[in-house]
């Protein structure tokens, strides 16, 4: 066989596995929102991009094997040619399971991901479903097949040649041209130069094209830009002190704030929101007497973009990668900053280890008098197998710590709360973590809600589908025990004399997914079950309304809303809105989501319809009121309305990442308010 014709049949068979992948996966070729020519052109830049490995692969192996033959079998260039055949295998093994990892996902890997899998390569087997794991397996077969072929079928020269073969200088040619394709030409076509950078232009469709681009984008830093300043940012700064001599002390009522966050809570956990049956029997009650907003969102659809967001009054989205909170230098007031220097004592209690993805860094600021979570419990802690990124975590030592029960969190709180003074106000921040998956994460719990053994094999990102019943159990038997917590803190609130002075508000981080649209738990795509949650706000009579609101509303509307109840004036630092306030179209009102996890998405939600904007390049447009489960896609359906949303969540996307790339906006204005914006 010629090696002409051996080339030909590789690069035949490597195209034709890349195409074939390109087509079983729901890769762009689906997307409604891709013109005929867009696909055609990016299919053309993956297809390309598979042939500059081949070509590579081709360019290199052959200049090693002639520098060997020229110069002699020296022993030092024959183990770098096995290290060079070591990586290239490293890089088809990477890439078919970098493409299992897009089935599971919608995601290929990147550096995060690839980081997180090595972190304790004896745990990866955890992380996968059996399916998943024959999955791996397979990909690891087709490598090794894929890389045997390919020794066999590029391999040529039996004689030492003085100068490079032509067949080389073809080979690096074809590389540099499928490099422009793959890196240059295919990505333009989505974008528009003027509003995005390089890094954005690569991250956008990266993760649904190659899994070689993925990668490579993933390690790409952001670079500052300077566009137009028009969006850029909000009202001027002015100091906390300057604020507070705002505050009119006839107005202002002095209660008690004990914010309630429950891991994963989802809308229809009660009845009054349309549970089937009474899951949390107090919160039932409770919801009775209390002001609960029927429309309220979380503002991700994980815990350490949602909780930083409500606590904040920030929306999350800060930059084009995921934000670990590791430079903080942009103007950020906490609700605790402002009431601290009201009189009021300062806490927070969580269940959960705060430094995972850094949040510790986010959260503690000096105005806390007491930060409690489970890195700083002297004590035992949860530790669950089947939540896979907690398990890694803490094998590779980067948490020393698991959850608390959720009982020990409320004890500490009330015994704060006993020896603190009595007359003086408190704020607390509680997170309970029960309801985390994979649920009943408890020294000692009843299980009313059977069966709920979990004898089967589980991870965060899949369980069998035919065990749902079971997982659906565990969680409801979690939500039992979350609202017994609840109730202990209210009674014995009582007892303490603090109750008729106190706010509670009840409220999820964000919902959980039990295969309502194909996936389980949270942190990746952005439907309504994960990211519709129950918000309860219970008080004085004369200050929180009992009724049930339908107002939409988000996690970063919460604090600016109290505070209006509270008699404080709005402070100009925080990105939410008084919900309440008269003069507004309540339901008018935009909100945005994002997350940045294992998908990347923001969400625009308004007039009663849903866009999600996909950074791998798809968009999806619901009707909630006449889909509320989210089955049509009327993107190409309604055309004009998709363009007027579309230009609505670049607009305000636009202000979010101009803010924040700029450090010159950091010391003179706070951050964009889109309300503000949006009228320029």
């Amino acid at each position: 066989m010629s090696v002409r014709v051996k080339l030909f049949l590789f690069l035949a068979l490597f195209l034709a596995l890349t195409l074939s992948g390109i087509l079983l996966s729901p890769s762009f070729l689906y997307a409604s929102s891709f013109s005929k020519l867009s696909k055609l052109v990016a299919t053309i830049g993956i297809l390309s991009w598979s042939y500059l490995c081949l070509s590579l692969f081709i360019f290199i192996r052959n200049y090693l094997q002639n520098q060997l033959l020229v110069h002699g079998s020296q022993h030092l260039k024959r183990l770098f040619l096995i290290f060079f055949y070591a990586i290239n295998y490293f890089l088809f093994f990477f890439c078919t399971t970098s493409w299992l990892c897009f089935i599971n996902t919608g995601l290929f890997m990147n550096y995060d991901m690839l980081k997180f899998f090595i972190m304790d390569f004896s745990q990866i087997i955890n992380f996968f479903s059996p399916i998943d794991w024959f999955g791996v397996i397979l990909s690891f077969l087709i490598s090794t097949i894929l890389y045997i072929l390919a020794l066999y079928l590029t391999a040529h020269q039996k004689q030492p040649v003085k100068k490079f073969h032509l067949l080389n200088f073809a080979s690096l040619l074809a590389a540099i041209l499928s490099l422009f394709l793959s890196l240059v030409a295919f990505p333009a076509i989505f974008l528009q130069p003027d509003d995005h950078t390089a890094k954005e232009y690569l991250n956008l469709v990266s993760h649904r094209a190659t899994p070689g681009l993925s990668f490579l984008s993933s390690l790409i830093p952001d670079k500052p830009v300077v566009i137009s300043p028009v969006l850029s940012h909000g009202e001027p700064i002015f100091s906390l002190d300057e604020y507070l001599a705002k505050v009119e002390k006839e107005k202002f009522k002095e209660v008690n704030v004990v914010l309630v966050v429950i891991e994963s809570l989802r809308h229809d956990s009660l009845k009054i929101l349309g549970a089937k049956e009474s899951l949390m029997p107090f919160l039932d009650e409770l919801a009775e007497k209390s002001l609960v907003f029927s429309n309220a969102y979380a503002q991700s659809n994980a815990t350490h973009y949602s909780t930083t967001a409500l606590l904040s009054s920030l929306y999350p989205l800060k930059f084009m990668h995921m934000d670990t909170f590791l430079e903080i230098k942009y103007p950020k007031t906490m609700i605790y900053d402002i009431l601290k220097p009201l009189v009021y004592r300062t806490a927070i209690f969580s269940s959960q280890n705060e430094k995972w993805a850094n949040m510790s860094s986010y959260l503690n600021t000096t105005s806390l008098d007491k930060f409690f979570h489970s890195e700083v419990f002297d004590g035992k802690t949860l530790i669950s197998r089947e939540d896979t990124g907690v398990w890694l975590a803490i094998q590779a030592g980067t948490l020393k710590t698991g959850h608390l029960d959720d009982r020990v969190t409320v004890e500490s709180f009330l015994k704060w709360v006993e020896e603190g003074p009595k007359k003086q106000p408190f704020f607390a921040y509680l997170n309970l973590q029960v309801t985390h998956f994979p649920y009943e994460q408890a020294f000692k719990m009843n299980a009313p809600f059977k069966p709920h053994a979990l004898d089967f094999q589980a991870s965060f990102l899949s369980y069998p589908k035919d065990e749902l019943e079971v997982m659906k159990n565990r969680y409801k038997n979690s939500l039992r025990y979350a609202d017994e917590q609840v109730k202990e803190i209210a009674e014995r609130l009582k007892d303490f004399g603090e109750v008729e002075n106190t706010v509670f508000i009840v409220v999820g981080d964000h919902g959980e997914e039990f295969y309502e649209h194909g996936g389980v738990t949270h942190a990746k795509g952005m439907h309504e079950e994960v990211i519709r949650i129950p918000l309860l706000i219970h008080g004085p009579p004369h200050l929180i309304p009992a009724r049930l609101d339908d107002r939409p509303i988000q996690q970063i509307d919460i604090f600016p809303t109290l505070m209006s109840l509270m008699g404080l004036p709005a402070y100009p630092g925080f990105q939410g809105t008084d919900v309440l306030d008269p003069p507004r179209n309540p339901y008018d009102r935009k909100l945005f989501l994002t997350t940045q996890n294992m998908q990347y998405q923001d969400v625009l939600i308004w007039r009663g319809f849903k866009l999600i904007l996909d950074y791998q390049g798809s968009i999806k447009l619901y009707c909630l009121f006449n889909d509320p489960g989210e089955q049509q896609d009327l993107f190409q359906i309604h055309r004009n309305m998709s363009q007027k949303y579309l230009e609505i969540i670049g607009q305000w996307r636009k202000s979010q990442l101009e803010y924040y790339r700029n450090s010159s906006y950091h010391i003179k204005y706070f951050p964009p308010k889109f309300d503000i914006v949006s009228r320029n």
